[in-house]
């Protein structure tokens, strides 16, 4: 999944988050994180799984925009 950030060190925090969580992640500048589970089940679970982790990001983060890009 692709998720835009509009700062690029919420970005390169955002990356460690899920990398730490056995994702592929990588951030793209300017402001492009690219995340997939490296576990993979499916593209639906994946979706709904990155989407929880990247609420509990924000949940750890306020003020910080981050959204999917579809």
């Amino acid at each position: 999944m692709k998720l835009q950030v509009h700062d690029q060190q919420a970005a390169e925090n955002l990356v460690r988050f899920f990398r730490r969580r056995d994702y592929l992640a990588v951030h793209e500048p300017p402001g492009i994180v690219e995340a997939v589970p490296i576990q993979s089940v499916g593209e639906r679970a994946d979706r709904m799984r990155t989407l929880g982790d990247l609420a509990e990001w924000r949940a750890e983060n306020p003020g910080v925009e981050a959204t999917p890009i579809e």
